[in-house]
């Protein structure tokens, strides 16, 4: 309980002197005691990287909600060349928007419209996949016959 209160203070301080004020982006208590439960077993807690690694920018200090492709870039660039290479990269390799998926040329599920690609679209940094998405993670998103039938081929 004390921890809670620790955090929520933590969280409440944090507010105050960023100025932020509650939007619909906000994090919620129970999402932020989700996210930390994901974060304690995950290869980032293993690795000793905290919350300020990733939502701190190096250059102003300033914590953001959000971090981008650059934040995990300053420990996974041979990741994110080869992210910025691929199908769902390139567009941010070429200086523009992230792809988005009303812009697939495949089938895409009506939920996955809003969703804008990057690291964390498809590798959740608060869960405890160390190596890749998984195909769970591509079927949150594709809707064409070919990635619906993985799971029933002798690949998946």
């Amino acid at each position: 309980m004390r921890r809670w209160m620790m955090i929520g203070f933590a969280l409440l301080v944090f507010c105050l002197l960023t100025g932020t004020q509650a939007r619909a982006d906000t994090v919620s208590a129970e999402d932020l005691q989700a996210i930390e439960q994901q974060w304690q077993e995950s290869v980032h807690a293993l690795a000793e990287v905290n919350c300020s690694s990733c939502h701190q920018t190096q250059e102003t200090g300033q914590v953001v909600a959000r971090p981008t492709v650059e934040s995990c870039r300053s420990c996974h660039e041979y990741a994110v060349e080869t992210f910025a290479f691929g199908k769902h990269g390139v567009r941010l390799y070429e200086g523009l928007s992230p792809l988005q998926p009303e812009m697939a040329h495949l089938p895409m599920k009506e939920a996955a419209l809003d969703k804008p690609m990057n690291c964390n679209t498809c590798h959740n940094v608060h869960s405890v996949n160390t190596v890749q998405a998984s195909v769970d993670s591509c079927l949150t998103c594709h809707n064409d016959r070919h990635s619906l039938n993985y799971k029933e081929s002798t690949l998946g």
